[in-house]
């Protein structure tokens, strides 16, 4: 969850996910993903930390979006900060289309069948992520089942579902430059989808405030998003 507050010029920003490395991000191509990664491996954390909880790297993950409320170039920033989250985890991410849904604090039932993931701009009192959170700019949260294990037997949950809701009052502008952007806020959130918690340093997207420098994974956000990644193999259920 990220969290924004006007203070004079600046806007804050709050946010939730986690991960850890084997292949740092020396190991990225900088120039697939368009920068240096700042930080150190060491800079992350999980949402939850007591067991591994993860996508299955097996099965496709479909994404729509609901841009009824957006400021236009929402989908590309979308389709953009989904495209940096496959490069560097090894997930297939697919498009779905447009949707009307809203994801919720309760699970996300009410999904299609070929959709894993909606992202949605909304006013608060739409979604019950915002009941809790209302000073958030923008909420992500994962969904986890339990009884799953990988094929070496150990106990994994699967995240099986997610959902980001960003308010739409927030003004931010458009791509992943300088200054406070809407791709910030989308890695942000997506980081929290993953499974990545906040960190403090400013070098990495999981900090829990918007900064004005490019929007970008740092060392620890990589390193967190390869240890959860398509490397670990297959879930199956027990």
């Amino acid at each position: 969850m990220r969290r924004i507050a006007l203070l004079a010029v600046l806007l804050l920003a709050l946010l939730v996910t986690t991960t850890t490395p084997t292949r740092l991000a020396e190991s990225i191509d900088a120039d697939i993903l368009g920068y240096t990664p700042r930080g150190l491996a060491i800079e992350h954390t999980f949402l939850v930390s007591s067991i591994v909880t993860r996508w299955d790297p097996c099965t496709p993950i479909g994404w729509r979006i609901n841009t009824l409320q957006a400021r236009r170039g929402a989908l590309s920033d979308t389709q953009a900060a989904f495209w940096r989250l496959g490069q560097i985890t090894g997930f297939t991410f697919r498009y779905r289309g447009h949707t009307a849904l809203i994801p919720q604090w309760d699970g996300n039932e009410r999904y299609p069948a070929d959709t894993q993931i909606v992202v949605a701009w909304i006013r608060q009192g739409q979604s019950s992520l915002f009941d809790t959170l209302h000073t958030a700019s923008g909420v992500g949260l994962p969904h986890y089942l339990t009884g799953y294990h990988d094929t070496a037997g150990i106990t994994a949950w699967r995240i099986d579902s997610g959902g980001v809701v960003i308010d739409k009052r927030v003004w931010l502008r458009g791509g992943f430059g300088w200054g406070l952007t809407r791709g910030d806020l989308l890695l942000h959130e997506l980081g929290h989808v993953m499974g990545l918690g906040h960190y403090p340093s400013t070098d990495e997207a999981m900090n829990p405030v918007i900064t004005r420098g490019p929007a970008r994974y740092g060392r620890g956000d990589i390193a967190g998003l390869e240890e959860r990644g398509a490397r670990l193999g297959c879930l199956y259920a027990d």
